[in-house]
């Protein structure tokens, strides 16, 4: 009994872990960020959603068409986080 109840505890302490651990958002999207690119991500990349990374390649390759307002957090946003987008997948 005793070791069932090991095994189970250290299970569901595995299964924590891991979700844990999972990248939900891997580049930490701002809310700032997605209030002002959300309707440019829609109407320019919608087929790239939910890769993250196709979506921000998506959204440099078309960096010209992004609204005044994505595109100055979008340009924000890359140098925070050091980013190169030629560089991305």
């Amino acid at each position: 009994m005793r070791s069932n109840l090991f095994s189970s505890v250290f299970g569901m302490v595995i299964l924590t872990s891991a979700a844990q651990a999972a990248p939900v958002d891997p580049y930490r999207i701002t809310a700032n960020e997605k209030a002002a690119c959300t309707g440019d991500a829609i109407m320019l990349c919608s087929d790239a959603y939910p890769d993250e990374h196709r979506l921000l390649a998506c959204m440099a390759s078309n960096r010209s068409s992004l609204s005044a307002g994505c595109g100055a957090v979008f340009d924000a946003g890359l140098r925070r986080r050091h980013l190169n987008t030629s560089a991305q997948k």
